[in-house]
């Protein structure tokens, strides 16, 4: 959600600023089915950073340097970055 953030002052691009809007909605809701079932089974719900640990990063986060280089970003080059990041997102996510 943090990549998406951004995409609203940093593309041009109205398909990316539509693909990041369902990003948006359908991340939201899944960490909100996700905390729901957490909470209904009795267990505790993580710290909102917790990819940001001590223990590293979870697979397919970017870095900071990325994050840093995304947000300097704009135009083609931030929408650029920013689907390659999403690229590295969710191959991340499948392992």
């Amino acid at each position: 959600l943090e990549m998406v953030d951004l995409v609203e002052t940093r593309s041009r691009n109205d398909d990316l600023k539509r693909l990041a809007q369902r990003i948006d909605v359908s991340q939201r809701d899944e960490m909100a089915m996700m905390r729901e079932w957490l909470t209904r089974r009795g267990e505790a719900l993580p710290d909102p950073h917790a990819h940001h640990t001590a223990h590293g990063r979870m697979p397919g986060m970017l870095t900071a340097e990325q994050m840093q280089r995304l947000a300097a970003a704009d135009g083609p080059a931030f929408d650029r970055l920013f689907l390659e990041g999403m690229i590295q997102h969710h191959q991340g996510a499948l392992t």
